[in-house]
């Protein structure tokens, strides 16, 4: 597989029950979405046209090459010109690069926020696949919740527990979490067991949280999926939900056995940036901010940067932002250091759509989409 496909699902090559399990989920979508009333799906359509503006970046901006990503670690520095420079440290023995935001070194849109694309969020769509996805500020803030009346400053303190629970400053080798200040980042959710095999749905963090705390997670998850359903192509929501009814993957779970649909894990990390990298993900992953100051509740806290499209997205507080994980990203640092913020990813990994179990066997429906996978493999999948 590609380092950088046009797939926005991690596809491995290995022909292991596990990820034979991942290419029949990958497939089975795609048949589920072909098999769906095309009236239904070109009426999505008109609606993402009309409420999602696309993404041009500027010429003069340099977009960075996959070669360039990999061979370096590459930060964004979100600081406006009073904020000191971030000094991250090398890791890996590669050079560091810094890109500055306030630069001008990516192009930032905010055509979003003008009075002509009030109530709009946007898209960025590359050889027919949607990069990324902003959903309209107003729509986000209605299904997550966090416009309510000290709703942020709650789910902060519900995923606060959840870090001081854990004890992960790590996220895989190709991601490299920093910070100016000493910080804690963790990972919980369904996920693969490390020392056996399956997959655990309910992480010991969650299991140490009070019920308060995993509900309103929970809440939060679902809102978010409210979204994904939303704002999403009508392809990728039946790609998503169908691959996980074939194989019965594992979704984010609390204590009492309730599961959110589509998402199996969040990651969450306060006043932190990461370097550009990609992930292992089957389907569109999500990032969202919070913060519990209300003065600060209308202005760009951070930017979701793409290198190789030569954009950074603005992410104000309950921003909701869709992107493919195949595609390099990152998020930068503050725009301003006199601000607390929490930066939240939602994700599906292909690891737990695999099962992380070799020696079970496809079932015969699972059967019949890998074969299928491997027919249709050289053409459209790629």
């Amino acid at each position: 597989m590609r380092p950088y496909t046009r797939s926005h699902s991690r596809l491995f090559k290995s022909s292991s029950a596990s990820s034979s399990r991942v290419k029949a989920a990958h497939v089975a979508g795609v048949v589920v979405n072909k098999r769906y009333k095309k009236s239904r799906g070109k009426k999505k359509d008109k609606k993402l046209n009309t409420s999602l503006l696309p993404v041009t970046a500027r010429n003069d901006v340099k977009r960075w090459s996959a070669e360039e990503l990999l061979s370096c670690n590459v930060y964004a520095d979100g600081g406006n010109k009073n904020n000191k420079p971030i000094q991250p440290k090398k890791d890996d023995n590669k050079n560091v690069i810094i890109i500055s935001i306030n630069n001008k070194e990516l192009f930032v849109p905010k055509q979003h926020v003008k009075k002509k694309g009030n109530g709009k969020g946007l898209c960025y769509v590359q050889d027919n696949v949607f990069q990324f996805v902003l959903c309209p500020r107003h729509r986000s803030l209605e299904e997550t919740k966090v416009a309510g009346a000290g709703m942020q400053a709650k789910l902060i303190d519900a995923y606060c527990d959840a870090i001081d629970k854990g004890s992960n400053n790590k996220r895989g080798s190709k991601c490299s979490i920093k910070s100016n200040t000493a910080f804690k980042y963790v990972c919980a959710g369904a996920a693969p067991n490390r020392a056996s095999r399956g997959v655990t749905p309910v992480h010991h963090v969650i299991r140490n949280l009070d019920q308060k705390s995993q509900k309103m997670i929970l809440d939060h998850f679902k809102g978010i999926e409210r979204l994904f359903k939303e704002f999403l192509p009508t392809s990728t929501v039946q790609q998503v939900l169908g691959g996980i009814d074939l194989v019965d993957a594992k979704t984010f779970t609390i204590t009492n056995g309730k599961s959110s649909e589509i998402y199996a894990s969040f990651a969450v990390g306060k006043n932190v940036f990461l370097n550009s990298h990609t992930d292992d993900d089957f389907t569109y992953s999500c990032t969202t901010l919070l913060c519990s100051d209300e003065s600060k509740k209308n202005v760009f806290l951070a930017y979701f940067c793409f290198p190789r499209l030569g954009i950074a997205v603005p992410l104000r507080p309950g921003d909701t932002l869709f992107f493919n994980a195949r595609e390099p990203h990152m998020i930068s640092s503050r725009t301003t250091d006199d601000v607390d913020i929490y930066c939240l990813s939602f994700y599906l990994k292909s690891k737990v759509i695999g099962g992380n179990d070799n020696k079970k066997e496809l079932n015969e429906k699972q059967e019949y989409y890998a074969t299928l996978f491997d027919e249709m493999s050289g053409n459209e999948l790629n």
